[in-house]
């Protein structure tokens, strides 16, 4: 691990944006207090060729940390963009990522983290990341593995806060995350 008080994860292939270490600077100034930053980002092919160009309204989303972002996440899923984010190094070590979790590392880190550490999301594409049929996330999802995955980490973010939850919040997560498998692997 690095010195720095910041670091950025990056995939092998996804790009960041000239713009971006200015952005997140800037950002990380604005807001003290933050722990981690991830922005929006444009999904490009193998050669670079643009499929979706993200969200660039520049609305700045502070997430506080505790149970209504740790539910949100859980519902929703990994909100948060591992490839690109820009994550105070204090963090990363105080709360370090799961070995057993190849797939789904970065939701079950987002889960964990979130309930302690305050966010923020900027509505601004500072990331190209590479989508192809031959990376290793597009095997994972086609196979299931990070279904398995994901239900475990749901599983075991009920065991521990579950209690936190009312019964109707248990019900939406679990149906919206049967939905979301579901449509990946159909």
């Amino acid at each position: 691990m690095t010195d720095a008080e910041w670091v950025c994860i990056l995939m092998q292939d996804d790009r960041l944006k000239s713009t971006y270490l200015e952005q997140m600077i800037n950002l990380a100034t604005k807001y003290p207090t933050v722990q981690a930053i991830w922005a929006t980002e444009d999904i490009i092919g193998e050669a670079g060729e643009v499929f979706r160009i993200g969200k660039a309204t520049r609305r700045e989303e502070l997430i506080q940390p505790g149970t209504a972002p740790w539910a949100s996440a859980l519902r929703r899923g990994c909100i948060w963009t591992i490839s690109g984010s820009f994550t105070r190094r204090s963090l990363l070590t105080s709360i370090p990522f799961r070995g057993d979790l190849p797939h789904c590392g970065d939701f079950e880190w987002l889960l964990r983290a979130i309930r302690q550490a305050p966010f923020l999301y900027f509505e601004c594409s500072l990331i190209e990341l590479r989508q192809h049929a031959e990376q290793a996330s597009a095997f994972n999802l086609r196979s299931g593995r990070d279904v398995e995955e994901s239900y475990q980490v749901v599983k075991e973010n009920l065991a521990v806060y579950g209690h936190e939850l009312s019964r109707a919040d248990w019900l939406r997560i679990c149906s919206k995350r049967s939905r979301v498998a579901l449509g990946s692997r159909y």
